[in-house]
């Protein structure tokens, strides 16, 4: 059997006490987001937005974006835009809600579904011709 000297014993004492602290803290954020944040991300479903995109100069143009579904902290959106260099674009993508920052869409403008979609039509019909 090894024997392990003093500063040994007292690191490995340290790194228990560590782990065990970061356990607790886990533990916490994950209640906080069951409780919290999880029922707010479920209040995004559905929702729509647009957000005034550039490639940095003065031109902007729309960007649309629709929350599909949530998963525990997950959003699932899709995202569509017609750049001013006539570049079309739709995506998926995910957001996660993190107790740090539970505004994604701070940046953007809640619309109607209804705006939405008639944004959504005109982006196919342009894709269509």
């Amino acid at each position: 059997m090894v024997k392990k000297n003093k500063l040994t014993i007292e690191i490995e004492a340290q790194e228990k006490v560590a782990h065990e602290e970061n356990r607790k803290l886990q533990d916490l954020i994950g209640t906080k987001e069951k409780r919290d944040i999880i029922p707010l991300a479920k209040s995004f479903r559905g929702r729509c937005f647009k957000f005034r995109n550039s490639a940095g100069g003065s031109d902007r143009w729309w960007l649309y974006l629709k929350v599909i579904k949530t998963r525990g902290t997950m959003l699932h959106c899709i995202t569509f835009q017609k750049t001013s260099y006539k570049q079309i674009e739709f995506n998926t993508e995910k957001k996660s809600l993190v107790w740090r920052d539970i505004k994604p869409f701070s940046d953007y403008i809640e619309i109607t579904k209804e705006e939405f979609e008639e944004a959504r039509k005109e982006f196919l019909n342009e894709i269509k011709h």
